[in-house]
């Protein structure tokens, strides 16, 4: 499944959206890096499959998250807040963060995707909007710019299509030119305990090439999956020693959702891309 973006303004877009809708509290996740290449552990890949098969049997869709942002590279608190997350299959599909700082809307409203994004408590709102097409793929078109929104949004564009992430096919299509991928790694882990239930647990780590821009940028993050279905229950996360985690503070399924959530407005004073 391959990616083309036209509209690089709400590639920009979403790039901020990378950057501040996600949470994770840090593991110290500090160990040593891998060696170059692909290293992907076939129990991983099970329970990722197994979350692939239980979101994409789901006809619609609600989630809520909290991001927390800490760690001595934070961004303080601008990365922290609620992001909402609504879908009904196969081509309504609303993601939203908002806080003080920052305010991030994408939307799909089975004839159009539309974007909004503000920068700064006093930034001015930009938005955007294009057609959406309409063919045998139209959930993976909906779907795919997710890949920009952050690892909670990035693997429901996965799951909800019944795919999954653990690929290295997949993860050099949605590269970009300057994130030359030096190494990957996937492991599953011990079970381990929150929340006073028992959760399977799924590693993934990776870095650049030593010559690129990004040499020194690494990622390091855990997926909590529920033992019954694999539904996703938090993520921890660090990326160059900034922690961060997301916590699954609601998740429901096959619920009507109603027609004005995919209403888009426009806020006054908002500049058009």
């Amino acid at each position: 499944m391959k990616i083309k973006i036209k509209n690089y303004s709400f590639l920009l877009a979403l790039g901020v959206f990378v950057m501040i809708s996600i949470t994770y509290i840090s593991v110290a996740n500090s160990a040593a890096r891998p060696p170059k290449g692909f290293s992907i552990d076939p129990a991983a890949v099970a329970l990722f499959n197994r979350s692939a098969k239980f979101y994409a049997s789901q006809k619609t869709l609600r989630l809520r998250w909290k991001t927390t942002d800490e760690g001595p590279n934070s961004i303080g608190r601008s990365g922290s807040g609620i992001t909402t997350m609504n879908f009904i299959r196969p081509d309504h599909f609303r993601v939203e963060f908002k806080n003080t700082n920052w305010h991030f809307l994408y939307l799909v409203d089975g004839k159009s995707i539309l974007s909004l994004y503000r920068d700064g408590a006093k930034g001015k709102p930009h938005y955007s909007q294009s057609p959406l097409i309409k063919d045998k793929k139209v959930l993976e078109h909906t779907l795919s710019s997710l890949m920009w929104g952050g690892e909670v949004a990035g693997a429901m564009s996965y799951w909800l299509q019944g795919q999954h992430s653990l690929q290295a096919a997949q993860l050099k299509d949605f590269r970009l030119p300057e994130m030359s991928i030096h190494y990957y790694e996937a492991k599953k882990l011990k079970r381990a305990s929150w929340k006073g239930h028992s959760w399977d647990r799924v590693r993934v780590r990776y870095g650049y090439d030593p010559k690129s821009e990004m040499a020194d940028d690494y990622v390091d993050m855990t997926f909590w999956l529920a033992q019954d279905n694999a539904r996703l229950g938090r993520i921890q996360q660090d990326i160059d020693d900034r922690a961060q985690e997301h916590e699954i503070i609601e998740q429901t399924f096959n619920a009507p959702i109603p027609a004005s959530s995919f209403v888009f407005k426009i806020p006054k004073g908002a500049k058009k891309e």
